[in-house]
């Protein structure tokens, strides 16, 4: 692959002049939607420190899940590796896909022998990506940066996964959807609202309105919050909440980058 020199601004204006047609159509009916798989090495991570704390099956309910790709997450392997590049975890191999993240230090999630038990998994869209359109499947290569191979490696593979076992999307206001879809999970399972650099996207008020509708729904509900957000220190902890009468109780697990692709894991 050529790298970026002074020529590119030019190249990637005449690119644009001469499709203008095309591409002003497809930005008037596309939005920024990436689906990063490697987000699932946190959330496989925090979900299984969560089984560890609750033994019981898990009823997942995405937040802003794009195509639904990380709620594949216990149908990939993890490669766990220090600072040095060594080993030191390897976890529910095998798999058409591993994700590798870099820790910290030698402190390492404890993901078990197996993942943890799924009762049931859904995300809720507003753009959600159709995994059975080709073209819908190009627009999730298109946003990823072209000179990360790695990332186009392991959508591919999350693809070929996804073949087989396509998410349940429904399209909509995620806030809108959110009470009905808590009341879908089975009576014996824990449910967990997972979210992943989703939260930006929202006014105050919608964030609001999440946290109204959790507190709400854990006075009678079995209830957790596992997210991901990026906060005032420029950085994107991992936070699980167990909500309680109407109370929710907090603990940062780890701190990641944008992409779950290096991680300091303190749960």
């Amino acid at each position: 692959m050529r790298p970026p020199d002074a020529a590119l601004p030019g190249v990637f204006l005449d690119f644009c002049r001469d499709h203008q047609p095309a591409l002003t159509a497809l930005i008037g009916k596309r939005v920024t939607n990436t689906n990063e798989t490697g987000r699932s090495a946190v959330i496989a991570s925090g979900l299984s420190y969560l089984y560890a704390q609750i033994p019981c099956p898990l009823y997942l309910i995405e937040l802003g899940p794009s195509a639904g790709l990380n709620l594949n997450f216990d149908r990939y392997a993890y490669r766990f590796k220090d600072a040095a590049g060594r080993r030191i975890g390897d976890y529910w191999a095998p798999s058409a896909l591993t994700i590798e993240c870099q820790l910290a230090d030698e402190t390492a999630p404890q993901l078990g022998p197996a993942p943890p038990p799924v009762a049931g998994r859904i995300g809720l869209e507003l753009n959600p990506v159709d995994l059975a359109n080709a073209d819908d499947r190009d627009w999730l290569r298109a946003l990823v940066w072209p000179e990360r191979t790695d990332r186009m490696a392991r959508l591919a593979a999350a693809l070929e996964i996804a073949r087989d076992h396509p998410p349940t999307i429904l399209e909509g206001d995620a806030i809108d959807l959110l009470a009905p879809a808590l009341q879908r999970a089975p009576s014996k399972a824990a449910i967990c609202v997972v979210h992943t650099a989703f939260a930006y996207q929202l006014p105050p008020q919608k964030r609001a309105d999440i946290d109204a509708i959790l507190a709400e729904a854990g006075r009678t509900l079995s209830l957790f919050r596992l997210f991901m957000e990026w906060d005032e220190r420029d950085s994107y902890p991992l936070r699980l909440a167990r909500y309680e009468n109407g109370n929710s109780f907090v603990e940062e697990l780890a701190t990641s980058n944008p992409h779950g692709l290096s991680m300091a894991w303190r749960g």
